[in-house]
């Protein structure tokens, strides 16, 4: 959990580490298999994106209006796949 990056304000969320460890206690196995599932059917690092429109243009977050961008989404994915305990390159470990 330590290597989770913490998000300010100025992203428009911030989620502590101590909801996180929470959260952590309620991961499913089931989405690792899903996981797996989803793999063995071609499913890649690629494809695990949002639409366009929420990467390209702002989108409102706790009612400020920001811009996510392809590097702070990408950062977003690795941590997501380290909190899962995932490779880099997103399959269950």
């Amino acid at each position: 959990m330590n290597d989770i990056v913490h998000h300010d304000a100025d992203r428009g969320f911030d989620f502590p580490s101590h909801r996180l460890q929470l959260l952590s206690r309620f991961r499913e196995p089931r989405g690792d298999l899903e996981r797996t599932l989803d793999i063995e059917r071609g499913h890649t690092k690629a494809k695990d994106t949002l639409p366009r429109r929420l990467i390209e243009g702002e989108v409102d977050v706790n009612g400020k209006r920001v811009k996510l961008g392809e590097e702070t989404w990408d950062r977003l994915r690795d941590e997501y796949y380290r909190y899962r305990g995932w490779s880099p390159e997103g399959v269950p470990t």
